[in-house]
């Protein structure tokens, strides 16, 4: 009676284990990352936004253009799903730094970027976010939406 017991043990442990080692595919616990920036700010030598967008009528302005990565002089970009990258690229030749809040606190701080410095920041929390180039106290803001079903 044993050696029918210990037989029998043996075979549910061996389909059990059988069946925990089957032959599907391991999948990754983390979702893909998605670094493509949504978003693009330049920092110009004047401060942000080129003289040459259209609704600069001076020679130089103290604001900041956020446009799509691959159209520095196109539409302004106001609303990014949360979620989403904004690429800070300073091409002036002096230092700049920039930083980012949410009602009142701090999400991002580039450091100091040098000529040719870019950085990538993820915009993980929703609302508007405020964003402050500190050398010539240029200012933007850029609205990150919810996730469906979540409130800002």
């Amino acid at each position: 009676m044993r050696r029918v017991a210990s037989v029998a043990l043996v075979a549910l442990l061996t389909a059990l284990l059988g069946a925990a080692c089957g032959s599907a595919k391991a999948t990754p616990g983390v979702p893909k990352a998605n670094f493509k920036p949504a978003a693009e700010l330049v920092l110009h030598p004047c401060g942000g936004v080129p003289p040459s967008v259209p609704e600069n009528s001076s020679n130089c302005t103290t604001g900041l253009w956020i446009s799509r990565p691959d159209q520095d002089l196109g539409p302004r970009v106001e609303r990014v799903p949360e979620g989403s990258v904004l690429l800070i690229h300073n091409v002036d030749t002096h230092d700049r730094r920039v930083l980012g809040t949410v009602r009142g606190d701090q999400i991002f701080d580039t450091g100091i970027m040098h000529m040719g410095d870019s950085t990538t920041i993820v915009l993980s929390t929703p609302g508007t976010v405020g964003i402050t180039e500190t050398t010539a106290n240029a200012h933007t803001s850029l609205v990150v939406t919810p996730k469906p079903g979540q409130k800002a």
